[in-house]
Formats: C-alpha cells, sequence, structure tokens
C-alpha cells in the first residue's frame, strides 16, 4: 500500500480513494433507492432526447443532465409509448409511469442505469473541487474540501439521482474559476473554458442565468483597476455569445423532430398569461380596439414570440426562453406550499435555506466553516487596508478567491429571495465553494501545525462518522441540532427527508411479513403496484380511518404526516408508528 501511495503520490491516492468511496456508497443507496419525485419527469424527457430527438417532454429544465442520464437507456431494448400520434393525450409525470412502468420494461433497471449519469458529475464534482482549490491553497489543502464535499450526506443524496442540482453545481463552479482566470489574463484557452463551462452550466438549470449579471459585476469591478473597460467588456460577452452558441446547437439537436405546429401550439399554452380573462387565443386578446399600451406592447411581444417558434431557426431560442419563463413563474411569481418547522405557509421564507443548512449539514463541516470564517475575518483585519487602492489591490491579486466569495454572496441572497422552498439542494452551487473557502482561510490561522492538524485530524474522523452511519438514507440525513437522521422530518420534509425513496424497502418488507393486505397513502412517484402487486389499496386520508374499511395496516409518507396532520386526527399515536420503513414511510397498527 505505501508503495502504491508513494508511486502515485499521496494527494492523488486520497483524492482517489474519497471518489471510490463516494462511488460505493451513491451506487449502493441508488440500488437501494425507489424512484424520487423528479426522476419520473427526467428519465422519459432524457430518453426522448437522446432516442427521439424531441425535447418537448419537461421544459422547465434544460436538456443536459437529463440527457447524458438516458445515454445508458440507448443500449437497453426499451419500449417507449409516446409518439407522435398520443403526445397530446400524455404529461411529462403520466409519460414516466407509463415508460418506466407499464410498458413491459425493467423499471429497476431504468432507474439504476440512468442514476449512473449523475453520480459521474458527483464524482467531477468531488475531483474539480480538488482541482479548483490546489490553485489556491495547495495540493494537500486541497484534499480538506474535496473531503467534505465527497463525503457531504446532501452531496451524496442527491448525487445518485436524476436531477439537475449536482451537475448545475459542477459547471457553476467551473465557470466561475475559469472566468476569474480569464478575467485576470485573457487567453483562448481561457475563453473557450470559461465559455464552455458557462454554456453547460445554462444546459443545466435555469438558475445558472444568474451567472450573467455576477460575471458583468465581476468584470467591472476588475475593469476599476487596470481600466481596460472596451477589452474586458468584449471578453465578457465573447464568454456569453460563445456559451450560448453552445446551448443553441444542443437545443437545436434535441428539437429536430419537435414538429413547429406543436412548439406553436405549446407555446401559446404556457405564454398564455399576456392574455386577458376574456380571450383564450393570442388573435382573440390582441385584435380587439382600444387595447392599452401596456396590453398593446404584450401582445406584439406574445405574437412575435409564437411567430419565432414556428421558425427554425429560432425555436431553438424560443424553446429555451419559454422554459426559463415557467421556471421564473415557480420561484417568483408563484409560492409553493412548504413544511417548514411546525408550520405550513405557502409563502417564500427568508430564512429557509440558512436554517436548513445548519440543521442539514454535519456539525464538524459548519465547525470547520466557522474557523474558516473566523481565519477569513482576522485576516482581513490584520491587514489593514490604508486606503481603496490597496483594498482593490488585493481584489485584483486576488482574483479567483474574491470571485468565489462574490459568487457566494450573491447567490446566497438570490437564494434568500426565493418563493420556492422546497429543498436544500437549491443552494448546492455554493456548498463546493464555501469549502474552498473556509480552508484556504483556515489555512492562514496563526498557530501550531500541530494543534491544527490535531484538530482537523477531528473534525474529519467526526464528519465521516456522520456520514457511514447515514448509509444508505442520505437523502433524510439531519444534523444533531435538526434531530439527527430519525427525527429530521419535524423540521422540512419533501426533498429534505421524505422525496418517497422508500417504496421498493416497503415492498420488501411486506413481503417478509407476508402481508397481503395495508392500505397505503404514498407520497412520490414510483408506482406502488409495480412493487405491491394487489397487497394495498391507496387510501386518501380525507377519507378518514381506513379500518372502517377493513383494514388492520396503514402505510404512510411521513411527507403528508408532517404537510397535513389535521387530516390524520384518527391516528392515536401519529409520531410512534408500530414499524417503519427505511426513514419516510410509517406504518400503524388500526
Amino acid at each position: 500500500m505505501k508503495k502504491i501511495f508513494k508511486s502515485i503520490g499521496f494527494g492523488s491516492a486520497a483524492l482517489l480513494l474519497l471518489i471510490a468511496c463516494s462511488l460505493a456508497m451513491m451506487v449502493y443507496a441508488a440500488i437501494g433507492d425507489s424512484l424520487v419525485f423528479d426522476e419520473l419527469a427526467h428519465i422519459p424527457a432524457g430518453y426522448d432526447y437522446v432516442r427521439y430527438f424531441d425535447n418537448r417532454l419537461n421544459i422547465e429544465h434544460p436538456p443536459l443532465v437529463k440527457a447524458f442520464s438516458a445515454i445508458p437507456l440507448l443500449f437497453l431494448n426499451l419500449n417507449f409509448p409516446v409518439n407522435e400520434t398520443n403526445r397530446e393525450n400524455f404529461s411529462q409525470w403520466g409519460a414516466g409511469d407509463k415508460f418506466i412502468f407499464d410498458s413491459g420494461n425493467d423499471a429497476n433497471a431504468i432507474i439504476f442505469l440512468a442514476r449512473l449519469g449523475p453520480i459521474i458529475l458527483t464524482l467531477l464534482l468531488i475531483f474539480f473541487t480538488y482541482f479548483c482549490a490546489k490553485d489556491l491553497i495547495g495540493k494537500r489543502w486541497a484534499l480538506l474540501p474535496a473531503f467534505f464535499v465527497a463525503l457531504s450526506p446532501n452531496i451524496l443524496a442527491h448525487g445518485h439521482y436524476v436531477a439537475t442540482d449536482i451537475g448545475v453545481s459542477l459547471f457553476i463552479l467551473l465557470a466561475i474559476y475559469y472566468f476569474s482566470k480569464y478575467i485576470a489574463e485573457p487567453s483562448k484557452y481561457l475563453l473557450l473554458a470559461s465559455a464552455l463551462f458557462f454554456g453547460l452550466a445554462q444546459l443545466t438549470k435555469f438558475s445558472a442565468l444568474i451567472l450573467m449579471p455576477i460575471f458583468i459585476l465581476l468584470a467591472i469591478i476588475y475593469a476599476f483597476s487596470n481600466r481596460q473597460w472596451l477589452g474586458l467588456f468584449k471578453n465578457t460577452v465573447s464568454v456569453f455569445l460563445l456559451g450560448y452558441l453552445l446551448v443553441y446547437g444542443i437545443y437545436f439537436l434535441f428539437s429536430i423532430n419537435y414538429p413547429a405546429e406543436s412548439q406553436i401550439k405549446n407555446t401559446e399554452f404556457i405564454l398564455g398569461f399576456l392574455d386577458s380573462q376574456r380571450a383564450q387565443t393570442t388573435k382573440e386578446s390582441c385584435s380587439r380596439e382600444n387595447l392599452g399600451l401596456i396590453f398593446k406592447s404584450r401582445c406584439i411581444f406574445k405574437e412575435t414570440f409564437i411567430k419565432m417558434s414556428g421558425n427554425n431557426a429560432a425555436r431553438p431560442i424560443t424553446q429555451y426562453l419559454t422554459g426559463a419563463w415557467v421556471v421564473f413563474k415557480q420561484s417568483v411569481l408563484s409560492h409553493h406550499p412548504t413544511f417548514f418547522n411546525g408550520t405550513l405557509c405557502d409563502c417564500g421564507r427568508w430564512y429557509y435555506f440558512p436554517v436548513l443548512a445548519f440543521l442539514k449539514e454535519p456539525i464538524p463541516g459548519l465547525i470547520f466553516i466557522l474557523l474558516g470564517i473566523i481565519g477569513g475575518v482576522t485576516y482581513f483585519i490584520k491587514i489593514k487596508f490604508k486606503n481603496i487602492k490597496n483594498l482593490f489591490n488585493y481584489v485584483i491579486n486576488h482574483f479567483t478567491e474574491f470571485s468565489l466569495i462574490f459568487f457566494v454572496i450573491v447567490y446566497g441572497i438570490y437564494s434568500m429571495k426565493s418563493n420556492l422552498n422546497i429543498g436544500v439542494r437549491h443552494i448546492f452551487p455554493i456548498l463546493a465553494p464555501i469549502y474552498i473557502l473556509a480552508a484556504q482561510a483556515v489555512k492562514k490561522i496563526e498557530i501550531k501545525d500541530f494543534y491544527k492538524r490535531v484538530f482537523i485530524g477531528i473534525l474529519i474522523f467526526w464528519y465521516a462518522l456522520e456520514t457511514f452511519f447515514a448509509v444508505p438514507y442520505f437523502i433524510s440525513y439531519y444534523n444533531e441540532f435538526g434531530g439527527g437522521l430519525w427525527k429530521g422530518y419535524e423540521y422540512a420534509v419533501d426533498s429534505n427527508y421524505d422525496w418517497g425513496q422508500d417504496l421498493k424497502r416497503l415492498a420488501v418488507w411486506a413481503k417478509a411479513n407476508n402481508m397481503n393486505k395495508m392500505s397505503l397513502n404514498y407520497f412520490g412517484t414510483g408506482n406502488a403496484r409495480y412493487y405491491l402487486k394487489n397487497k394495498f389499496t391507496l387510501w386518501n386520508s380525507k377519507d378518514g380511518n381506513p379500518k372502517g374499511k377493513g383494514f388492520d395496516l396503514f402505510a404512510v409518507s411521513v411527507h403528508f404526516l408532517k404537510q397535513y396532520p389535521e387530516n390524520y386526527y384518527w391516528l392515536k399515536n401519529i409520531n410512534n408508528p408500530d414499524y417503519r420503513i427505511g426513514t419516510s414511510i410509517f406504518i400503524y397498527k388500526l
């Protein structure tokens, strides 16, 4: 073993060990977990993209992760139920249920193989966290942020699901890293790298649009020092243009078999908010006389946009922008009822993400971050900037570090203003930058190396134990402040705790205990009929106690228990089930 470490180097060997541990834990969890909520839409959409080059399913998320996840599925002989004659009959959720569970396909094989793509992206996130940190703090110290990312229960949880949060975290990190390098020392290589990762981020999740104002502001800040306004403007615009050229190309590829008339119809439906309540179509609402200036300009915009949807060259643009609008409505204009810390609110809470991060990130990780904040503040106080020029000189000489700090602050504020409070996963893009910055600050703390190493060693050991004890229930992980793995649901559910991941485990339990009749109130997109056959009856909590219909067992997702507790008044000990499946399904004897 020592010879192996010496031949490839300690840093590389340790990094490979971290990646191997993460891979093993994610594969194990991916095998045991049922289909989780978003996967029902993402998997069939991705297969539709790469098999049929039609991207009309699940437009509210860009195609990259979904398409990448679907590549292994091309090697299976799958029956895909959606075709041009029946597409109008399927929603993205209906298409997913039919494709995965009701078309003669092996559902478990589809789900597992589709999860290999996100697992690969997670491993790349670990590697590039190390890569970016190495440039700032050296090889050995770079292992620290890589460790905290590799063994984060939250990253491991969502890293093996077909969702966009890990992918966008990876590409945002690389986009910021290379853009900061390109602004400081322009070159063709750095231009292409910046544009590539900026484009990949836009192709992964629409929240990556925040990179545009961030990049513009970073360029302006840098311009205050060197006064090369025109050059920085050209460089920034070049990144945007090349990045969006990639976006255009991918959207063009995946819309080859998307009929123009169908896209026009779908665009009209999605943009229906521009019509008055008295009219149903653009033509009817915009052809009336005496329209106000604002409404008339809306009509002109909508008619232009719909015409673009029928133009072969412009169709990829309108498809991308339409998806961005759908997400904007969800996160800014609309609200999602959310259970949080004992209350259900159809609102956005500014403290939602800070509190969840405090409750769901392992305590040793929080201590390390706090130590980094103390170290960073102490370092800046020690520098004692005498004037604004000295401050700008520091920013310019440490521009990558400053860019990461700036991104964390801006993205954090943006997240706190969001109305979409459905999971800590939405702030994953700042996790790797925070650990990189914390490691850099801790390195600068002036105490004896022996004491620093011992303290960090304790944190590493504690952090690893937290993660290993959470296997394979990563999605339900809460730290001790949040009640731990088994009580975290008291604070927040949904993708923080219960995303439908335990349905397969329920089927295993039912078979092992010869349970042939139960009532089931399940939160998730897994197909209970596929796993439980005829051993259950779906039950709506509003129908009251199922005992009156002859059922002695009631299985229910904890998401429903916390979201709508008033519907379960007939359960005597709601917090003390007779059986518990995984972490998220409670079973009561009636």
